[in-house]
């Protein structure tokens, strides 16, 4: 994995980027994803609709049309730079011509860096001693912070507005006059990501995130490995050291090729070492891949059901971790506080994935009687046609016997009309468009 700064150093090497100012190419390096693509993989496909730029760190592609090479590409140059600014199919696919490394740069997040630092109205507030600090209409008490200082912005605990105490989430308004209070330690605040204006302030808290997810990773990915070789923690930790893999544990929960080929390495070094040879013809190592819902859970144990506890509710996409509870994988966010203790007590793991499928969002209103059970034999239906509730709100009642209900939901289906006519079928629907489609259907 490569730092921040050895991104901007990177990024100044690509034609693309190479007339930008280092400051701004640190926004830029903070929304760029690292990844890995074995040889042969395949990277880009034709048709595809494209929502990302790739750039190359290390390695090689091939680029082909119809199933013809037209291209070969190498360090420090560009895959689908046109996808930065539209959504249109892919004009070619691109596969790995040897194992590559690459940076992943999305749309919706170039975007939304440019956006947030396009300011079309300021605002000035001061600080106790009556330091002017100039900010976006909108921004937040948090956003102050940062402007301050990233350290004061990484621990503030709460702030006071105009002399009252206030939430860091306050809209701040013009002339006010704001105190910062902080905390002895830094406080990750992955939820407030969407919350805060500036790009500084999102990408402090990005960072911090990152950081977080990345020490989860190193702690669950070692967890995961103990699960399946059913051994203890500091036999593998030795292993890991000894054979220099202490710093890709990261990679043992992302990667599951690279799990894969982590377990073959451990049983081949102790078979060459003639060691455990009980251990190893009593244990089978190979993983099994099971499939609910929009879940993917690999283990070389048998999983019979997939259980999100209600303890942080992740929804698709989230960053996820799993426990093995007798044969079921118990799913929580990353950032979860009970996910953490069950860490922290050593209990076993599971490699979780969410399905590579694209998510659509929905808006819903519909009227239904105003009868016991009608809203939980709905619920049961949409759950049927695989669609995860975001929200839900009762509203006041039409009629009597007649209430409205307000959902927000996710649905892999993307035929809006297709999908509607299936709920009509169940039940009324008033108003129904997808929250992600510029062009709404009513």
């Amino acid at each position: 994995m490569i730092s921040t700064i050895e991104k901007v150093l990177f990024l100044k090497g690509v034609d693309l980027f190479s007339q930008i100012p280092g400051e701004d190419l640190a926004q830029v390096a903070q929304i760029a994803k690292e990844l890995y693509f074995e040889k042969g993989s395949q990277i880009i496909k034709q048709g595809d609709v494209g929502d990302c730029l790739y750039l190359i760190i290390e390695g090689e592609v091939r680029v082909l049309s119809d199933d013809q090479e037209i291209a070969r590409l190498g360090d420090k140059e560009s895959v689908g730079e046109m996808s930065i600014l539209d959504a249109e199919p892919r004009s070619a696919s691109v596969l790995a011509a040897s194992d590559v490394v690459l940076l992943e740069i999305k749309q919706e997040d170039f975007y939304e860096m440019i956006k947030n630092d396009l300011y079309s109205e300021d605002i000035t507030v001061f600080s106790p001693k009556g330091k002017p600090f100039t900010l976006p209409r909108g921004a937040v008490a948090l956003d102050f912070a940062y402007a301050i200082h990233s350290e004061i912005g990484d621990s503030a605990e709460y702030c006071l507005i105009n002399k009252e105490r206030g939430s860091l989430l306050s809209e701040l308004q013009n002339g006010d006059i704001v105190n910062i209070q902080t905390a002895a330690e830094k406080i990750t605040r992955c939820s407030w990501l969407d919350a805060v204006k500036t790009t500084r302030a999102k990408s402090n808290i990005r960072t911090n995130c990152n950081q977080r997810i990345r020490a989860i990773d190193s702690q669950s990915g070692l967890m995961i490995l103990v699960g399946i070789l059913d051994l203890k923690v500091s036999r593998l930790e030795e292993w890991c050291h000894a054979n220099g893999n202490i710093d890709n544990r990261v990679r043992l929960a992302r990667d599951i090729d690279y799990l894969k080929e982590t377990v073959s390495n451990y049983i081949h070094d102790i078979q060459l070492r003639g060691r455990f040879t009980r251990f190893l013809t009593s244990h089978r190592f190979k993983l099994k891949e099971y499939h609910f819902g929009s879940i993917e859970i690999f283990s070389n144990q048998t999983i019979s059901d997939v259980v999100f506890d209600y303890c942080c509710h992740p929804k698709t996409g989230d960053e996820i971790v799993a426990f093995k509870q007798d044969s079921k994988a118990h799913v929580h966010h990353k950032m979860c506080k009970h996910a953490a203790k069950l860490m922290e007590s050593g209990n076993k793991m599971l490699f979780v994935r969410w399905r590579k499928e694209r998510i659509f969002n929905y808006h819903m209103i519909v009227s239904m009687h105003n009868a016991k059970g009608a809203l939980a034999g709905f619920l049961t239906y949409l759950a049927k046609l695989n669609i995860d509730i975001n929200s839900i709100e009762l509203g006041k009642e039409k009629e009597e016997h007649i209430r409205y209900c307000e959902l927000e939901f996710q649905s892999p289906e993307g035929d809006l009309n297709r999908l509607r006519g299936k709920i009509d079928q169940k039940i009324k629907v008033i108003q129904f468009f997808r929250t992600d489609d510029a062009y709404r259907s009513n």
